[in-house]
């Protein structure tokens, strides 16, 4: 309030939805640090924060994000619009190209990028049987904070640490699946239950531990390569080396 107290309205709208999208697009992506969350999940943090909620929250936000871009970048060009009137300068350029600054071309291809991201992350998209193209487009993501930094002058200090953290659980999946002990396991039996619950009794590796309430992660690349079922939780069933769930 303090800079732009004395600053066209259109400019006080756009930088005060521009400040509230810093924090939002970075904690977007603090939400979907699944090694992170289960390690605040073992060390009880989830009697404080709803650690179990973070997929949903992370649904809910990227709308909200959504809707504050729009209304930033409306701000933005209408201001933008007046100037050009007021200087009889080409609006079409001011836009699309770098004459005043990278932050409108930037701006207007974060909005496109983020648009596409939403609609392919739509349960209309991942729920019917093509969740590669939701996969593969919600990649975007990565881009899209790229090209935040050029267009946020201030971004990369909210991006820094869930950035750093996103690194590196990147690096450990990578490692952890170039490595000949990961997928070291084999399906003994699938059933169909009447409920059409699926009965799955898979041979436990010798190195894998176990607790009531965990989870996991299943992948079938045959169905999907890319796409991990989740939330089966585990109800124990011991018989020698199987573990039912």
């Amino acid at each position: 309030y303090s800079n732009y107290q004395y600053a066209a309205p259109w400019v006080i709208v756009a930088r005060m939805f521009g400040n509230t999208l810093n924090f939002n697009c970075s904690l977007i992506l603090a939400l979907v640090l699944r090694k992170h969350c289960t390690w605040l999940r073992v060390q009880g943090a989830n009697q404080l924060i709803p650690i179990d909620h973070f997929i949903e929250i992370h649904k809910k936000l990227g709308i909200i994000i959504t809707v504050q871009s729009v209304i930033h970048t409306i701000a933005h060009l209408i201001n933008l619009y007046i100037v050009c009137e007021r200087e009889n300068s080409n609006y079409w350029d001011s836009m699309f190209t770098s004459v005043r600054n990278l932050g409108y071309p930037t701006g207007v291809l974060e909005l496109i990028l983020l648009i596409i991201i939403l609609i392919f992350a739509s349960p209309i998209v991942r729920k019917s049987g093509h969740f590669q193209l939701f996969y593969c487009f919600h990649l975007l993501t990565i881009p899209w904070l790229i090209i935040m930094l050029l267009h946020g002058k201030k971004f990369w200090v909210w991006l820094l640490l869930p950035g750093f953290c996103y690194a590196v659980e990147t690096i450990m999946k990578y490692r952890k699946t170039r490595s000949h002990n990961f997928g070291d396991t084999f399906i003994n039996e699938i059933i169909v239950l009447p409920s059409k619950v699926i009965h799955l009794a898979i041979k436990k590796p010798p190195k894998f531990h176990y607790k009531p309430g965990d989870y996991v992660f299943i992948n079938i690349p045959k169905v999907a390569k890319y796409e991990w079922f989740e939330n089966f939780i585990f109800s124990f069933c011991f018989s020698y080396h199987l573990v039912s769930f």
